[in-house]
């Protein structure tokens, strides 16, 4: 139950039934039956995470699965140096940690901590399990969500094994501004959590910004992000200073596209622009 629940029943009531709704909406829940979905929201315990405050560590006992209704989470793993890295970070919409639901005795794969406030609602983990021996049609999108999540991950290893770190930037800008039909990507954390995020030390990402600004490719005020020519770093810059491998690199020839040729000639006039 939310905090603003436990004095009105009323709200409680109506709450119950948005939270209901909301759940049947997705995928994973819209398997179930409407009686299974009922005690599936009755069975809710709402975890309200302040910014930066930890949910649970690496190595817990897993007993429940989470939903996030607001907010922002970031799952990490951690190395025995004490160094961190994001695995990935969790909106509005989105679960994690449901593939606990298939095993006997889980425990925490990763870390969690909130990036922002965020209210989460947490799912009993033999509960569900229950349901989904109960339901195949349940047990199927469950399989499927995780296997898209498996293909998400395996496409981050390939980046980050064969992108370099500016193909990295250039490709999650890309990605956020199409998802959002902007130019401008508004970064709702910290850059040191997006550097953390694309394996990146936050210095190199700082440096690789300024060169993009340079470039005339960015235009960065604070978490504000203006892709400035969006076709341009979609296709990438092709040059001889780089042999084709980063993307908006100010390199002394363009091949790739002749509108991206005014882009290198400018940025010969511009000396000491290091490339990542």
């Amino acid at each position: 139950m939310c905090r603003e629940c436990f004095s009105d029943p009323q709200l409680a009531s109506e709450c119950g039934v948005r939270r209901t709704e909301h759940l049947r909406s997705l995928p994973l829940f819209s398997a179930l039956e409407d009686p299974q979905l009922e005690t599936l929201v009755e069975s809710v315990v709402v975890h309200e995470v302040s910014a930066d405050g930890w949910l649970y560590f690496q190595g817990d006992p897993a007993d429940c699965f989470f939903f996030v209704e607001e907010g922002q989470i970031a799952l990490l793993r951690h190395s025995s140096s004490g160094d961190e890295v994001i695995v990935t970070i969790v909106g509005p919409g989105e679960t994690f940690e449901d593939e606990t639901v298939l095993l006997d005795d889980p425990r925490r794969a990763v870390s969690c901590r909130a990036l922002t406030a965020s209210r989460l609602l947490c799912f009993d983990r033999e509960l569900f399990s229950g349901l989904v021996d109960e339901s195949p049609r349940l047990a199927r999108q469950l399989l499927l969500l995780l296997h898209r999540r498996n293909q998400m991950l395996l496409d981050e290893i390939e980046q980050k094994t064969l992108q370099s770190a500016t193909e990295r930037l250039m490709a999650f800008l890309v990605r956020e501004a199409t998802d959002t039909r902007s130019p401008r990507v508004s970064l709702t954390y910290p850059k040191r959590v997006l550097a953390a995020r694309l394996s990146i030390k936050p210095e190199t990402l700082s440096r690789i910004f300024s060169k993009l600004q340079k470039c005339d490719l960015l235009d960065i005020e604070g978490n504000e992000i203006t892709l400035v020519q969006p076709a341009a770093l979609r296709e990438g810059l092709s040059c001889e200073t780089c042999c084709r491998r980063f993307w908006g690199c100010p390199g002394a020839v363009a091949k790739s596209s002749p509108a991206l040729a005014g882009l290198a000639l400018r940025s010969q006039s511009q000396p000491g622009i290091a490339t990542p």
